[in-house]
């Protein structure tokens, strides 16, 4: 179980059927799904993520840093 989103994953090896697993926890008014589809779901979000590794975030701050900055080389900006 996961107590940050709520994800609980289940290892099926006692026996128990996946679809009466599926049938109870469905009873009790939650969503279940397969593995492979959250894996393609955690995949597709992760390849179109913003910001989603450090050159992209180093170029995102850039810009604010040098504005951030100005003062420092004795541009000072009117507002």
């Amino acid at each position: 179980m996961n107590p940050i989103d709520g994800d609980v994953s289940f290892d099926l090896n006692g026996g128990t059927a996946k679809q009466q697993l599926a049938n109870g926890i469905e009873s009790l008014g939650y969503k279940v799904q397969s593995t492979e589809k959250v894996q393609s779901t955690t995949k597709a979000f992760s390849s179109k993520a913003i910001l989603a590794n450090d050159i992209h975030r180093f170029w995102f701050c850039l810009p604010f840093t040098l504005l951030l900055m100005l003062h420092m080389f004795g541009i000072h900006i009117p507002f």
